[in-house]
């Protein structure tokens, strides 16, 4: 997914000025993989976890699953 967030921004021209990016990706990914939930997401990271799920496209899946699926410690393994 890194990868594929790298290539976004530079196609779109951005130049991503986000001091924890690669955190925020790293809980993106936790967030898809259903490891945790954006409300698990440290408050100060929150934003950065907002922007970089909103670039790739994921944020309204993040938002939804939150939702219909909380993490809880028997579906976090």
């Amino acid at each position: 997914i890194f990868i594929t967030f790298c290539a976004l921004s530079k196609a779109k021209g951005m130049e991503i000025n986000m001091k924890f990016k690669n955190l925020a990706l790293f809980y993106v990914q936790l967030i898809l993989d259903g490891k945790c939930t954006y409300s698990d997401v440290p408050k100060r990271l929150k934003p950065y976890v907002k922007q970089v799920a909103i670039d790739l496209g994921v944020w309204e899946d993040i938002e939804s699953n939150a939702q219909e699926h909380p993490a809880t410690p028997s579906n976090a393994d």
